[in-house]
């Protein structure tokens, strides 16, 4: 782990993910980490996660972005304490209205 990208979802974490997918990065976003890692994630969520359990789970990763790993932004940086961290905000109320404006689109595609 080379990067921990720690700002929440809606805050250019996806432009984040191309870039450094662009410079070559293996990069972890939400997706990936729903697709490859989720059993890992339910028992983080259920039962908590060790310095271990995220290296073992970022072990051939080269940065992580988004969500959930951007809420565990310090787990993972202690599992890879060389790992560079970038923290991207954006302002509470455009944040706020375009989070709620994603939540349904979202519902609507893991629904099915």
């Amino acid at each position: 782990m080379k990067v921990v990208c720690a700002g929440f979802p809606k805050t250019g974490t996806k432009t984040m993910q191309v870039a450094l997918k662009e410079l070559g990065y293996d990069v972890y976003d939400f997706m990936e980490n729903y697709s490859y890692l989720g059993k890992d994630w339910i028992k983080i969520f259920k039962h908590g996660g060790t310095t271990e359990d995220f290296r073992r789970m970022f072990e051939n990763v080269d940065a992580v972005t988004d969500a959930p790993a951007c809420y565990f932004w310090d787990e993972i940086h202690k599992a890879f304490p060389d790992a560079k961290i970038i923290f991207t905000w954006r302002d509470e109320a455009s944040w706020t209205r375009s989070f709620c404006a994603q939540v349904p689109l979202s519902a609507n595609r893991f629904s099915a």
